[in-house]
């Protein structure tokens, strides 16, 4: 299947094969191919009612390069390179804060990202 619409492509399949005017940027597993650009930090929001007291928290994180208070979606936004170690430890922090996270998310985890990063590199 080709398509220019990402999304669709995404919730088909995770196996793709990304195409730039002929040029081919990426194929195999979206996780494994955004793993592979790393060198670009990670956007992740925390939604929680004590947003800016989880903002201080995570600037003590060494992998956190960034924090950016979303004062209007009350949460928090933050950088980072090492994603998969900031999810691991996210539950911990919320149990020995009581900081109750209501909505965790990234929108650089899906294949627009991806494609986004590969051509603007």
């Amino acid at each position: 299947m080709s398509s220019h619409v990402l999304h669709e492509v995404e919730a088909l399949t995770p196996n793709i094969v990304l195409l730039n005017r002929g040029r081919l940027l990426a194929e195999g597993h979206v996780r494994a191919i955004r793993d592979l650009i790393d060198k670009y930090p990670h956007h992740i929001v925390l939604i929680c009612d004590e947003y800016r007291k989880l903002a201080a928290r995570l600037l003590a994180w060494d992998d956190v390069e960034g924090v950016k208070v979303l004062e209007k979606e009350r949460g928090v936004m933050i950088e980072t390179r090492a994603p998969d170690a900031f999810y691991r430890r996210l539950p911990k922090l919320s149990l020995e804060e009581g900081t109750a996270i209501r909505e965790v998310y990234s929108d650089d985890d899906n294949l627009e990202a991806v494609f986004k990063y590969l051509v603007n590199k």
